[in-house]
């Protein structure tokens, strides 16, 4: 019996009467034409994703042995089509494909190279070349942002450890936490708020603010400002007292 279920149901069906259809009680279930001509489509369109998905990989694998399909050497990168018109989502039709670098929200912010020959998925030797370039040119400013970042936190680390060992210099700087000193902006429009840094540097010195020296120095520094606010004290009560009298 032709009906319009899936071949899955008609089998779960099937299943659940074979005595039946044994005995010639019930006919089979078989999917109609029109069900199975659908499945074939699906079945086809499937096939193609899993293909499109596999040349895609191995395009980013002539880049990244090791890709796992997000990523090349730890920078972002995919394969995106390319349609007549603005985008993708236009009325446009399917021209070909680019290998895209970078996950900016901004699109033309990424690195982009053309691929493939037409609508095939693959990249000839002189777009591997320009691939390569374009890695190598993000791969450079990620070890740069990678090596800022270690420095900041190698130095956070540090300043943490001594805060928690000198107290008594900490509350004379009026520092209690790492700041890395970098101006941040907030609100709408952005305003800046300048930071007042304070970190202790790889060679044991201290930079507050913008001025760095040794803590014997600093302390030197922080006992003369003590001096300095006592005499500038005594002097104004000098003052009171000499307007008293008078």
């Amino acid at each position: 019996m032709k009906v319009n279920k899936s071949s899955k149901d008609c089998a779960a069906h099937n299943l659940t009467i074979q005595a039946e259809i044994d005995l010639g009680l019930s006919e089979a279930w078989e999917p109609s034409e029109l069900v199975l001509q659908g499945e074939a489509k699906e079945l086809a369109r499937i096939e193609a994703c899993a293909k499109r998905d596999a040349d895609m990989l191995s395009v980013l694998k002539q880049l990244d042995p090791n890709t796992n399909g997000d990523y090349v050497f730890g920078i972002r990168a995919k394969i995106e089509a390319v349609y007549t018109g603005s985008s993708k989502w236009s009325s446009g039709s399917h021209t070909g494909w680019r290998l895209v670098f970078g996950s900016s929200y901004t699109s033309s912010e990424n690195p982009k190279v053309t691929i493939g020959e037409g609508r095939a998925i693959s990249i000839n030797d002189k777009q591997l070349a320009r691939a390569k370039a374009k890695l190598e040119e993000l791969l450079s400013l990620k070890r740069i942002a990678d090596a800022k970042q270690s420095s900041a936190q190698s130095a956070q680390a540090r300043t943490t450890a001594f805060i928690a060992a000198n107290g008594a210099f900490c509350e004379a700087a009026g520092h209690s936490s790492y700041n890395s000193g970098e101006t941040l902006y907030y609100g709408s429009p952005k305003r800046a708020h300048y930071q007042t840094a304070f970190i202790v540097l790889a060679d044991g010195s201290v930079k507050i603010g913008h001025e760095t020296y040794t803590i014997a120095q600093w302390r030197e520094i922080f006992g003369l400002r003590a001096a300095q606010a006592a005499a500038m004290k005594a002097l104004k009560a000098s003052f009171a007292t000499a307007t008293v009298n008078a």
